[in-house]
């Protein structure tokens, strides 16, 4: 368990960057940026948009491509104490805009080139970044930053459907993801590579961004567009990736493709559905040695709520199966009036501990039905 004032993302990367400041942190094409690099230039910047009025709470909407740029932007959001909602470029201009107007967004943060093409997005105090210089451990001491006020602050905005599929602002704190990232399971060192392919959201992020670079593992970035057989197929014998996230549905279909693609990983990460037994059977007859993971839960819950780990010297799992809570995570099957259920007794699965995010920006009704006072946590805890 970590102690209560080091669980923030910034403090973690910063002792991070401390631990291992010349390790890789992030490969992006010819360009690698060590944890001190990456930890300078996010300061450097964090410095920049703190001057333009970003501050604590702040929602700032970032719409670059998947790079080593969008992962500085990133580190420097958090360090101001704002709140990053991922924009994907691509998107249509009522997509964006309706995506940024109900996570409350105030700023947008983007680059050139992706401004040029960028559609409008209305009522957005614009940032563009000019290219960065390299930054040094000088550059980084001189833009000092303030930690956010306390583990509870705004950290990321995911976007998610509510009942009738309308979409609504998820608030992630800084302790939502701290305590992902501590999970066992991923407790990556140096000597691990994770491929960052994934789409522009909150999820993903915190599974191929996030959770590595505060474990002291190497980041690689994927081309936008590229697909995961290309990719693997392109780097696996020059880069080869230790660690992959891929959402059960592609990896059903790269399993029924191509499965030898994954022999060089070490561990491979799934979620978002339920995976085959078939699929699972073809990737455990091609690569016989390799971890799975399977994960299960939402973005209220901070991605995982409860995981399942296939080692490679186990039988595999009966259909079904979800696994066992998540990392500080506390599951509770209960009927009516909050009370436990008996053994074969169907009830509603609850999910409480410090991975219960805050609930919905903008939507008090839906957060008072759907985070409810926990009876089995202590006082003031929800599920």
């Amino acid at each position: 368990r970590l102690p209560a004032a080091q669980e923030t993302v910034t403090h973690l990367f910063a002792r991070q960057a401390e631990r291992t400041p010349d390790a890789a942190a992030l490969t992006d094409g010819d360009t690698t940026l060590t944890y001190r690099e990456l930890d300078a230039r996010s300061s450097l910047l964090a410095t920049a948009l703190r001057a333009r009025t970003v501050a604590a709470e702040t929602v700032v909407a970032v719409a670059l491509p998947r790079s080593a740029d969008l992962a500085v932007a990133l580190l420097a959001v958090a360090k101001t104490g704002a709140a990053w909602l991922p924009l994907d470029p691509a998107l249509a201009a009522g997509d964006l805009t309706t995506q940024a107007a109900r996570s409350f967004a105030r700023v947008l943060l983007t680059d050139p080139a992706t401004a040029a093409i960028l559609p409008a997005v209305a009522d957005l105090s614009v940032i563009v970044l000019d290219d960065p210089a390299p930054a040094t451990a000088d550059d980084a001491a001189a833009a000092h930053h303030p930690l956010p006020a306390h583990p509870h602050g705004l950290f990321a905005v995911a976007d998610t459907p509510l009942d009738g599929g309308a979409g609504a602002p998820v608030a992630l704190t800084h302790r939502n993801l701290a305590r992902f990232a501590a999970d066992p399971l991923w407790r990556q060192t140096g000597e691990h590579t994770v491929l960052w392919h994934g789409p522009h959201t909150v999820e993903a992020l915190a599974l191929e961004l996030w959770t590595p670079l505060l474990n002291g593992a190497r980041v690689v970035v994927a081309p936008p567009g590229e697909r995961e057989d290309d990719t693997l197929a392109r780097i696996g014998g020059t880069d080869t990736i230790t660690t992959l996230w891929l959402p059960a549905a592609r990896l059903t279909a790269l399993a029924a493709r191509r499965p030898e693609l994954l022999a060089p990983l070490r561990q491979l990460v799934t979620g978002g559905d339920r995976l085959p037994a078939a699929a699972l059977r073809r990737i455990r007859e091609a690569c016989p040695h390799l971890n799975v993971v399977t994960g299960h839960g939402s973005a209220e819950s901070t991605v995982f709520a409860a995981r399942h780990l296939v080692s490679a010297d186990q039988p595999l799992p009966p259909a079904g199966t979800i696994g066992h809570p998540s990392h500080d995570t506390a599951l509770h099957i209960l009927g009516p009036g909050l009370a436990p259920v008996p053994a074969g007794v169907t009830g509603e699965l609850y999910v409480a501990g410090p991975g219960v995010t805050r609930g919905y920006p903008g939507h008090p009704a839906a957060t008072a039905t759907r985070f409810v006072p926990c009876p089995a946590g202590p006082p003031g805890s929800l599920m």
